[in-house]
């Protein structure tokens, strides 16, 4: 590739980090979100075609999204380390904007409020519902 040419590349992909940030690199919540947004409007415009040309644009936007959930996902794994099953609860009732009444896979209200209280452990089928839902490793309960 020739210098003249590299720099047209550059000018282009300047262009689109202008207009879309999110591809080179997610920095918080918000570009999370915006990022998520990016990659449904594309995939409603593309649908599964991965021989459209513009699924390459797809890809790097699902790996902007992946590298923030990975890097986001460790913080979170370190931190439910760190504490307890009532902690970890609290965190993802935190982070995904939910109560105690929101976690059936636990049970009652009341036992959500033992659970939090630290007076009643998770069962393996209880903590394992509630991994699977947040898409976190249930070994964070125990």
């Amino acid at each position: 590739m020739t210098a003249a040419a590299l720099q047209s590349v550059f000018g282009a992909y300047n262009n689109l980090l202008k207009h879309a940030p999110i591809l080179a690199h997610i920095h918080g919540e918000t570009e999370y979100e915006a990022g998520l947004e990016f990659i449904e409007n594309l995939m409603e415009i593309i649908g599964d075609h991965p021989e459209d040309p513009r699924w390459g644009l797809l890809e790097i936007a699902i790996k902007a999204v992946d590298t923030y959930e990975t890097q986001h996902c460790q913080e979170l794994d370190e931190t439910f380390a760190r504490h307890g099953t009532a902690s970890v609860i609290r965190v993802l009732m935190d982070q995904y904007h939910v109560t105690p009444t929101d976690f059936s896979e636990i049970g009652n209200s009341d036992v959500v409020a033992d659970v939090l209280a630290g007076n009643k452990d998770l069962t393996l089928q209880q903590a394992k519902a509630i991994s699977a839902r947040f898409h976190i490793d249930p070994s964070l309960f125990f």
